[in-house]
């Protein structure tokens, strides 16, 4: 693009971040300061959070932390208390002007408006044109479920956005022509690569070997096309060998953080304390002889987090396949069908209409029939979307990461609620490459209906 261009777009992309900003704050004032307390008083928790929400403890460990900071000093200050960088972070803001959670709203709208502005300008990279890009993000930003991390004190914000950052950032490093020999786009698509693990890691340490295992996916399956071009004179083949080399070692560094963990949330499965008071077993996992022992004890961690969501959270309406455990590789390739379909599909239309444990459950499950109807609808043309970018690693960069980690969660978490929330980023990123092929398709028949100028052949 020339310099105009580049200037236009990135005046369009700016006035999209600050109108996202605007309606994030705005939103979150709304909810917290009038619709919770004087609306839904029986779900308010107080200080506009709602009942039966991660939010709540998040708080209750903030303010505990600012009352030892205020007798101990900022020595007692820490990242993760108990584990949990939402709580430390907001510890933080509570210190330098009082324990009330909007306060936090202006960083919850930092978050969201950087990640709806990597979502379009990921989706840029596929179609070319600001307005579809722009167009497939905007449901990313206004769908009610995100209201849950954005008007509230959650960890999803900043996991969303660190995702985001290192989707983009895998992008560009796998696009040589893009930054080579110019090293320095490249290397700052490496930092912010790392950046965003760091950040993912901060929040959701486990994340951090998700996002090793499906970047290596992605580009098992990109890099011999990579190379193949370099083959055939498409690349030159020291640009296809640098992009490699990069990804490969940014793969490579995200060990330091998949081996290691923030607070209780970081630990191996063999150390980490049950998820509530009850005893809750441990599957009896068949390890087999041939498995290398990081393998083995990945698939065993898999299999006793899933443990967990069974036996922790009987009570929850919206448990799914309680039935279904892991005792050995088998049992968990057998299941990725059924999770890609649950990952990508729930909550299922039968559900649609049935009742919450809680007022405020049934509400949310009333407010996802038409997110429902529009995943659903954008599902359906995304073969149209892969077939539209089928030449393009950067498509299959997004599908594979975004569906890996959404067959990767749904593995895992057996409850539809908390799964609808974890997976988010992942399937607005493919609603939005649906949303974008459609709407450049419609106009490419568009213009191609439209009679030739006078004076052009």
């Amino acid at each position: 693009m020339t310099s105009a261009s580049n200037n236009r777009v990135g005046r369009s992309l700016l006035f999209f971040w600050l109108a996202c900003a605007a309606y994030v704050v705005a939103t979150g004032l709304l909810i917290q300061l009038f619709l919770l307390p004087r609306v839904f008083p029986s779900w308010d928790l107080g200080n506009g959070l709602m009942v039966r929400t991660d939010s709540g403890t998040f708080h209750r460990l903030a303010v505990e932390l600012v009352e030892r900071v205020g007798s101990e000093g900022w020595e007692a200050w820490e990242l993760s208390p108990d584990g949990q960088t939402p709580a430390g972070v907001a510890a933080l803001f509570y210190a330098l002007t009082g324990p009330r959670p909007w306060v936090l709203l202006p960083l919850n709208a930092v978050l969201h408006a950087t990640a709806a502005v990597l979502l379009a300008a990921m989706i840029l990279r596929l179609v070319h044109d600001l307005r579809w890009a722009l167009l497939a993000a905007i449901p990313f930003v206004l769908f009610p479920s995100a209201l849950r991390w954005t008007a509230q004190i959650h960890k999803d914000g900043a996991t969303i956005l660190g995702f985001y950052m290192f989707a983009y950032a895998l992008m560009i490093l796998a696009s040589p022509s893009s930054w080579f020999p110019r090293w320095r786009p490249g290397l700052r698509g490496w930092l912010l690569a790392f950046a965003g693990a760091a950040m993912v890691w901060a929040y959701r340490p486990y994340m951090s070997l998700m996002l090793q295992v499906v970047g290596l996916a992605a580009m098992v399956i990109v890099g011999p096309s990579l190379l193949m071009d370099a083959r055939r004179g498409r690349v030159p083949p020291r640009r296809a060998w640098m992009a490699i080399a990069l990804v490969a070692g940014m793969l490579g560094l995200l060990t330091v953080f998949s081996r290691q963990g923030t607070g209780r949330a970081g630990e191996s499965d063999d150390d980490l304390p049950p998820l509530s008071a009850s005893s809750i077993s441990r599957v009896a996992w068949q390890s087999e002889s041939w498995m290398p022992e990081p393998l083995d004890r990945m698939l065993r961690s898999l299999a006793n987090r899933r443990q967990r969501y069974l036996t922790a959270f009987p009570e929850a309406g919206s448990l799914v396949d309680a039935s279904a455990e892991f005792l050995s590789l088998d049992d968990v390739l057998a299941y990725i069908p059924r999770a890609a379909q649950i990952g990508l599909l729930a909550p299922f239309p039968t559900e649609w209409l049935g009742e919450g444990t809680l007022p405020s459950t049934t509400l949310m499950r009333r407010a996802a029939i038409p997110e429902m109807v529009f995943i659903y609808s954008a599902l359906l043309a995304l073969p149209l979307a892969i077939w539209r970018f089928r030449r393009r690693p950067d498509s299959w960069i997004l599908l594979i990461l975004c569906v890996g980690m959404i067959v990767g969660y749904a593995l895992v978490v057996a409850i539809i609620g908390t799964l609808y929330r974890m997976r988010y980023p992942y399937i607005m990123l493919l609603t939005g490459i649906s949303v974008a092929a459609v709407a450049s398709w419609f106009d490419d028949r568009r213009r191609a209906r439209q009679p030739p100028r006078a004076g052009v052949s």
